[in-house]
């Protein structure tokens, strides 16, 4: 199924206003796998999902509208599940509908923005304390990060999760479509969002991730 969705958007994009005849029948069904609730159907939700932000990108905002609340209302559901792939692919469609769909974005910035700032704050390097579970397990990565000389770091751990890092670039493309699709209403998250960005160490343009600053080099241009 998630091969299926991922070949229908990309048919969407590809075929931009020539899905129209197809549309209706597809979203009715990416209408029922969005708000799955059962754990082992995130991948599904997510990929549904996802696939609706495509759809959006090829029908425009004047085909997609009557599709835009349900999808929204997937979407602000799916981040407070705990699943790092559902929460990727709903910053994925926030992003392309943005650019579809522009200002009607407008009404959701007060909740959805300072949400996104929030995901691209949390911290890529966490304090391992003595003690804990998986100790015993990184014995081995201990003594070799002991031999590298860095005895003094020893307890700081880099998250290298790939859901993590996917989910933090993902909210930046998100951030980053809706200042550019939602124009002067952005105005009041600038300041918060150049914050976040662009402090000296802690912002994200000092990530210790690659693809995570090179996307927040891009949605400052």
């Amino acid at each position: 199924k998630e091969m299926a969705l991922t070949a229908i958007a990309a048919t969407a994009v590809a075929s931009e206003k020539d899905f129209l005849p197809y549309s209706e029948v597809i979203c009715q069904i990416l209408g029922e796998l969005i708000f799955n609730t059962e754990p082992d159907l995130f991948a599904i939700r997510g990929r549904a999902l996802e696939c609706l932000g495509h759809v959006a990108v090829a029908l425009g905002r004047e085909h997609f509208s009557r599709y835009f609340e349900a999808g929204m209302r997937s979407a602000m559901q799916a981040v407070q599940l705990g699943d790092e792939s559902l929460k990727e692919h709903s910053y994925v469609f926030i992003a392309n509908c943005a650019k579809v769909m522009g200002k009607a974005y407008v009404p959701f910035l007060p909740e959805l923005v300072p949400f996104l700032l929030g995901v691209v704050e949390e911290s890529e390097v966490t304090i391992h304390q003595e003690g804990d579970e998986d100790v015993e397990e990184d014995d081995d990565e201990e003594d070799d990060e002991d031999e590298d000389g860095d005895e003094e770091e020893g307890d700081y751990r880099l998250n290298v999760q790939e859901g993590f890092i996917n989910s933090k670039k993902a909210a930046l493309t998100a951030i980053g479509a809706l200042a550019e699709n939602t124009l002067e209403a952005f105005a009041p998250y600038l300041q918060k969002t150049l914050q976040v960005l662009m402090t000296p160490e802690t912002g994200v343009l000092f990530s210790l991730h690659d693809v995570i600053r090179a996307e927040a080099l891009s949605i400052l241009q």
